[in-house]
């Protein structure tokens, strides 16, 4: 799911495989009927965007790094520091304020295939 461009939970992905695989997995079929119905349900890019200009205090499409940081190692699923900081090299975000827009777009992309 995560290589077709969703990020559900590891919680999300267990309750799937629990409820609907058979003898041998899950049918291809119903992994495209998980795919549909998952997608109606998350909106990470709006989630993700929404909490980033909770911090965003002038409106102006910048946090500080500190409150970007603060945000991805508290909030939902933990992330560790040192994978902060890849994305935040890998969007070309440095310094104290960061464009979180274009953090978002990094962090909901795909990873290259490689």
């Amino acid at each position: 799911m995560r290589s077709l461009g969703f990020s559900p939970t590891q919680e999300e992905s267990i309750r799937y495989w629990n409820k609907y695989k058979s003898e041998g997995g899950i049918p291809f079929s119903v992994f495209l009927n998980i795919l549909y119905a998952h997608s109606k349900a998350e909106d990470c890019e709006n989630e993700v965007m929404a909490a980033f200009a909770a911090q965003d205090r002038k409106k102006n499409g910048l946090i500080s790094t500190k409150d970007f940081r603060a945000i991805m190692c508290n909030s939902g699923e933990k992330i560790n520091p040192k994978l902060i900081d890849a994305v935040l090299k890998e969007s070309g975000q440095t310094g104290n304020q960061i464009r979180y827009a274009t953090v978002v777009k990094t962090l909901l992309s795909p990873p290259a295939d490689y």
